[in-house]
């Protein structure tokens, strides 16, 4: 059915037909996606059972980092 590939091929190379420029701006793309989805694996959101607040926090070798916790506050994680 599809002789030259995938769908979307032909749309991001013009019918194979592609400039140095598209090359460049669709790796970048790619890399950038990637970095994108390998860092927010890392991250978490969770709500404090006792005031209902919404924290954010990325995984570390150290445990959670809370980013916007003040440091007065005391936050315990299940």
């Amino acid at each position: 059915m599809w002789s030259r590939g995938p769908l979307t091929s032909n749309t991001f190379t013009n019918n194979g037909v592609c400039r140095a420029s598209n090359k460049y701006l669709t790796i970048f793309l790619l890399i950038v996606s990637a970095a994108t989805s390998f860092c927010c694996s890392f991250t978490d959101t969770f709500k404090d059972k006792k005031t209902g607040r919404l924290y954010f926090s990325i995984a570390t070798f150290e445990g959670l980092r809370i980013f916007n916790k003040t440091p007065s506050e005391n936050v315990e994680i299940d």
